[in-house]
């Protein structure tokens, strides 16, 4: 419930059994996300924050 990104989302359409398919905006939120956690993770482990995607096992 604390963290706005794992909220679900509410899709209203005319068919029933339409697949939801998230915007292009938010499966970039979600690929931000992911570096986010990702560079605490890092950091918790080195003491320092990662300098590349490579650090963080990201491949774009």
């Amino acid at each position: 419930m604390h963290y706005p990104e794992h909220r679900g989302y509410v899709q209203f359409a005319s068919q029933t059994g339409t697949a939801f398919r998230p915007s292009y905006a938010e499966l970039q939120k979600r690929y931000l996300w992911l570096n986010y956690y990702r560079q605490k993770q890092h950091r918790k482990k080195f003491g320092r924050y990662a300098a590349t995607l490579c650090e963080l096992k990201i491949t774009s």
